[in-house]
């Protein structure tokens, strides 16, 4: 059989394959391979960050997801291991999305039969990666290297700046191709922050936290529905939710400082201010740092801003306890028995074992 006729034959079988019927609520559907796991996890975003749009066992390495409801145009995250996901755009002119995975040592290569902007946006984070881990190794060689005057680290300093300009152009040349779409939206934001390797510890630092916002839109609110606003928040909050250099109550006065900037920041757009808020009020609750709860729910959120009678009433409920154990407040007493109460007892020095 001749070349052409191989092409042509593929080329049917492939057309048969992307034109096969998807199910009227199928969303994601394809085959992986290279890759040790039983079930892929599609995720979705919206005004309560990140949460399961649906799943599907991996069976003789396909699998498909379907939806509940109706799909929200926005970028989608699939993960197909503990360490493997790939950021989808789903828009609502297509039925369903059809991809192949397959992942061979480190490399993953994934092949999008019906959608040619996350082709080509895959293609665009693969020569990033590439790029981002040039850029790192000579960062940190920058940074490690003793002798700053030295000529080796002149020559590293020159490369460095090379690969961010490259990087750069990359960067806007992907975006030309996919000008209109969502990620076009989602990539401008998604600014590569990297502060000047030569300056001291603290002082990059410094220069990252006072650039991180830098040319990044916080009023759009199609950019709920995707991975940004709820990685930004995470990522400027980490400073102090994971530095182990600081102490407890520098790290607090710096959450609180954060989440005002990040309120600044989002206010500008009554949607995105309540994601923000909203995304930092549930963040909070769930590691339990009950002081910057207390900070968040005092100071930003309202009976205005709840989404729902349940909301209103959690948050009223919070409030209240905050009035109960301000400081200089009589203690409620502690029952114990039948209706015994600990100021019952005579004592002088009680001990409580919970």
């Amino acid at each position: 059989m001749s070349r052409v006729a191989i092409a042509i034959l593929c080329l049917m079988i492939g057309n048969y394959w992307c034109n096969a019927a998807f199910s009227e609520n199928v969303i994601v559907k394809g085959t992986i391979s290279g890759v040790q796991t039983d079930k892929v996890v599609l995720y979705q975003y919206g005004n309560k960050g990140q949460f399961v749009l649906g799943e599907s066992a991996v069976i003789n390495e396909a699998f498909e997801i379907s939806k509940s409801n109706n799909i929200v145009p926005g970028i989608y995250t699939l993960q197909f291991s503990i360490s493997d996901f790939i950021e989808i755009q789903i828009p609502d002119t297509i039925n369903g999305i059809l991809l192949e995975i397959n992942k061979s040592n480190t490399e993953v290569k994934i092949n999008f039969f019906n959608s040619e902007v996350n082709n080509e946006w895959q293609q665009f984070n693969n020569r990033r990666k590439q790029m981002e881990r040039k850029i790192s190794a000579l960062y940190n060689f920058i940074i490690a290297y003793p002798e700053k005057n030295n000529k080796i680290v002149k020559n590293a300093n020159e490369a460095f700046k090379n690969e961010l300009k490259l990087l750069e152009n990359e960067r806007h040349l992907f975006l030309k191709q996919v000008v209109g779409t969502g990620v076009y939206k989602y990539e401008m934001n998604r600014t590569t922050r990297i502060p000047n390797p030569n300056l001291p510890d603290i002082r990059r630092e410094i220069e990252m936290r006072e650039k991180f916002w830098e040319g990044i839109t916080t009023t759009d609110e199609s950019l709920i529905n995707t991975p940004l606003y709820s990685g930004l928040i995470y990522d400027y909050l980490s400073y102090y939710l994971k530095n182990n250099k600081i102490d407890k109550d520098s790290a607090e006065n710096g959450l609180k400082f954060s989440i005002d900037t990040i309120a600044q920041r989002f206010k500008g757009s009554e949607e995105t201010y309540r994601f923000a808020i909203n995304y930092m009020t549930d963040g909070f609750k769930q590691i339990g740092l009950d002081n910057i709860l207390k900070y968040i729910d005092t100071r930003y959120n309202s009976a205005e801003r709840c989404e729902n009678d349940k909301e209103n009433d959690m948050l009223q409920k919070r409030l209240d306890s905050y009035d109960k154990l301000n400081e200089g407040n009589i203690a409620p007493d502690i029952y114990y028995g039948e209706n015994k109460g600990l100021s019952d007892v005579s004592a002088d020095t009680i001990i409580i074992v919970f």
